[in-house]
């Protein structure tokens, strides 16, 4: 084979050469630099973020690594430590790509290659063949050998425990082809329901771009002085009574009050519509108290997740960066009781944040603040007071990078 080219017969690999080979490395040498204790420290004082893995107990304790570890962590170390090697990761991750992204991948790989100082690590130069590789045979996730080996835990070792480990190979062949079978036939129930109403299809690609799944009974059913004392809601009946009075709710005859009971919902999944140019389907917002000791002697602390909200009402796209969105913390998802009037869908009473500035120069991250300051208390009964400035990550996913990238251009 005199005109082939050997070099180019090694594809580009995200799991082996940059988590595995590389960034494990960074990570290492973060520990040695900060301290094993404080880097735990760190990643524990870390927010939970749906669809982001929090290491309550550090990283330093982590006894067998994998990739979808390595990724999460890469989405919570901060840009002022590895921010241009984040930024390599995250442009040679995109499923698509253009003459300015490879533009951009080039241009991160120098900036590191510049301020690098003794990185013996032989990995590295694997990422300068990132761009002709891609150029050459596509976007790099079509051979991360991550998906590869996802599937070798659900056609092997899923296929392996259904069976009674006695001739298992044709017990795994037969449970993959029921599973096969039924994901098929689950796909053509969708496909049927959809083309038996045209009318409820359009209308749902053209308005109706978000949709949720919610629990079909809300789990509890909790007066007003509860919201405000456990869920950190002391405006909800003011705020509701303004909402009311800006819509017109079929079957209303009175008004909200102290002594009303609301059905609170605890989760909600938000999934976005395939026309939309987001590259995560859906999201879990979780919204629920403290919980008291649960027997097993853990104490289970509140969470109330943040979101991105658009407060126009149009449809979101991440070429647009941050415009016409805000940041909101979802503290009380309801239902609107049946004497309030008949709303069709479940109602959000949320905390704003404060719109965004600019980006801080040197995390190159938008730092915002609370309009409320979360007050909490230690077992002794010392009052804290939270720290009113946060930073929104970068690297949380690729949506996020995408944003913070049309936002800087």
């Amino acid at each position: 084979m005199p005109h082939t080219d050997i070099f180019m017969c090694i594809s580009p690999d995200i799991l082996h050469q940059l988590f595995l080979g590389v960034f494990c490395h960074l990570l290492e040498w973060c520990a040695q630099l900060m301290g094993a204790k404080h880097l735990d420290e760190c990643f524990e004082a870390l927010p939970v973020y749906s669809g982001l893995k929090h290491f309550k107990h550090g990283v330093s304790n982590v006894s067998k690594w994998t990739g979808w570890e390595y990724r999460n962590v890469s989405r919570s170390l901060l840009g002022v430590i590895s921010g241009t090697l984040l930024d390599f990761i995250t442009y040679a991750g995109y499923r698509r790509h253009t003459t300015k992204t490879l533009l951009c991948i080039e241009q991160a790989l120098e900036v590191f290659h510049s301020h690098k100082h003794h990185f013996n690590i032989p990995k590295v130069h694997s990422m300068q063949h990132y761009m002709a590789g891609i150029k050459c045979l596509g976007s790099a996730d079509g051979f991360n050998m991550e998906s590869s080996e996802r599937l070798h835990i659900d056609y092997a070792k899923h296929a392996f425990k259904a069976s009674n480990h006695h001739d298992y190979i044709m017990q795994m062949a037969w449970w993959i082809q029921c599973q096969e079978a039924m994901f098929i036939n689950k796909q053509f129930l969708a496909w049927s329901l959809k083309t038996s109403s045209p009318e409820s299809e359009s209308t749902n690609m053209t308005t109706h771009f978000i949709t949720y799944s919610i629990a079909k009974k809300p789990p509890h059913y909790i007066s007003v002085w509860t919201l405000a004392m456990e869920y950190n809601a002391p405006d909800f009946v003011n705020t509701l009574q303004d909402f009311l009075q800006k819509i017109d709710i079929p079957g209303r005859f009175t008004v909200p009050n102290v002594y009303d009971q609301f059905n609170i919902y605890k989760l909600i999944h938000i999934n976005w519509s395939a026309t939309m140019d987001l590259d995560i389907e859906s999201y879990r917002v979780n919204t629920f108290p403290k919980c008291p000791n649960s027997g097993h002697g853990q104490h289970l602390g509140s969470k109330f997740d943040t979101i991105l909200v658009t407060e126009s009402g149009n449809r979101p796209q991440t070429s647009k960066g941050f415009q016409g969105l805000r940041l909101a913390q979802i503290h009380v998802i309801f239902e609107l009781p049946k004497h309030l009037g008949a709303f069709p869908h479940p109602l959000a009473y949320i905390h704003w944040f404060r719109p965004f500035t600019n980006v801080d120069p040197t995390t190159h991250m938008h730092q915002f603040s609370s309009n409320r300051v979360p007050l909490s208390w230690t077992r002794e009964g010392h009052h804290i007071q939270a720290i009113p400035k946060y930073y929104l990550g970068r690297h949380l996913d690729r949506n996020m990078f995408q944003m913070y990238e049309e936002n800087d251009g």
